[in-house]
């Protein structure tokens, strides 16, 4: 149940899943990626869908360095990362 949760989807690649979050009624969904490529596309097709700029949103950044994100979350996913994350921890 994502009723009004805020969602982080590390990993986001094209934003499918976050989309699906979005649509099953979380209030916030933050994608982060590391290809920013794919950053750039999961942008334009939630453009293309008409999706609220202020209820999704994507960033590039490596999860495997230490930064830091600008709210809390209720709900973390992380569903095709770790198959890549292990090559770039030590």
């Amino acid at each position: 149940d994502l009723d009004g949760k805020r969602v982080l989807d590390i990993g986001s690649n094209l934003g499918e899943t976050s989309r699906n979050a979005l649509s099953c009624g979380a209030s916030l969904v933050h994608g982060v990626e590391y290809d920013a490529l794919f950053v750039l596309l999961a942008d334009l097709i939630s453009i293309y869908n008409n999706l609220p700029a202020d209820k999704i949103r994507f960033e590039q950044n490596d999860v495997t360095k230490r930064f830091s994100f600008d709210a809390t979350y209720d709900a973390i996913m992380a569903f095709s990362v770790f198959t890549y994350i292990e090559t770039r921890l030590e």
